[in-house]
């Protein structure tokens, strides 16, 4: 009998040592992800004050245009490489690529279910950075140098 109560005695230690952990990881979890959209807001609002907009190639309403184009082609669980490498390729100017970083700002990745885990939250670089392979993020460097940036 008194091995029955030392062995509950012990679950119930693990139980609260599980608890406090699962805890500890919610608390980490919510503290990145507010770090990473402070972050991520604050590149947005230095592209916004440096862009030039008389140095732009395409009319403001465009660079909606094209930022709605990188969203649909990163959401989700597969990436539109050509898609994306297209909206990039028309960047001429650094102007270019500063007001598609300010226009694309902070989205969310809306997949849900299993995928919700490796889900993309962020700016236009953090997008990138999670979406692409290494090979596919040399490509878009270059795109960026273009430009006079660096990725």
């Amino acid at each position: 009998m008194e091995t029955i109560i030392n062995i509950f005695q012990h679950k119930k230690k693990l139980v609260y040592g599980l608890l406090i952990l699962i805890i500890v990881i919610i608390l980490w979890k919510q503290g990145k992800k507010f770090l990473q959209k402070v972050s991520s807001k604050s590149l947005i609002k230095e592209a916004e004050q440096t862009v030039q907009e008389d140095n732009l190639t395409y009319p403001v309403e465009q660079y909606q245009i094209f930022s709605d184009r990188l969203f649909t082609a990163m959401n989700g669980i597969r990436t539109d490489e050509d898609a994306v490498y297209d909206v990039l390729s028309k960047m001429i100017t650094k102007d270019d690529m500063l007001k598609l970083i300010a226009t694309f700002g902070h989205q969310e990745d809306t997949e849900w279910g299993i995928f919700r885990a490796f889900n993309t939250n962020g700016n236009l670089i953090t997008w990138l950075q999670n979406e692409l392979s290494d090979k596919e993020k040399e490509k878009v460097s270059e795109y960026f140098k273009k430009c006079g940036l660096e990725f």
